[in-house]
């Protein structure tokens, strides 16, 4: 270590010079580095929508989320499929490995759907694909209380008022 130094001590210009040819390199590079403030740490997610009018959750799970399910799984690049079923609608999130394109993904599940749509009761509207976004683009979840003497209160408020609200506002 003795050495080092005293080599370093002896050849200052040198050890200056690299150092600025080092930091020079250093300056270079992070300039030629995209930045991204928010990076999406998402894998590219394909979001489907199906509402069966008037039916309870479990008629949904069997009929309309399975089938959409099973038609989806074998589908290439598909790393998860996960659900959500509730009276009268079925959302299903299908997740691709990274670096799979959206646009691509979405072409992918829109083949398979086709090929289900057909199984689907006829009371199952056709499913329909979200538009692409990301959890990066979701701002802010909120919930209506439900009204104790009128359970339609809410659904009635967050349809008219509070919709027309939230479109009105531009990139919503």
């Amino acid at each position: 270590m003795k050495r080092v130094i005293q080599w370093s001590i002896d050849h200052h210009w040198i050890v200056i010079g690299l150092s600025v040819l080092l930091f020079a390199a250093g300056v270079w590079t992070a300039r030629q580095m995209p930045i991204d403030v928010f990076p999406d740490l998402t894998a590219p997610t394909v979001t489907i929508l199906a509402e069966g009018h008037g039916m309870a959750p479990e008629e949904m799970e069997s009929l309309v989320t399975f089938p959409i399910e099973s038609a989806i799984n074998g589908a290439s690049g598909v790393r998860r499929v996960r659900s959500a079923t509730a009276v009268g609608i079925a959302v299903v999130w299908v997740e691709f490995d990274w670096g799979t394109d959206i646009f691509m993904a979405r072409q992918l599940v829109s083949e398979k759907l086709s090929l289900v749509t057909g199984a689907l009761p006829p009371q199952v509207e056709r499913p329909i694909l979200a538009p692409v976004s990301s959890i990066m683009g979701e701002i802010l979840f909120f919930a209506l209380p439900p009204d104790s003497e009128d359970p339609l209160t809410p659904r009635t408020i967050a349809d008219t008022p509070v919709r027309r609200r939230l479109l009105a506002i531009p990139g919503v």
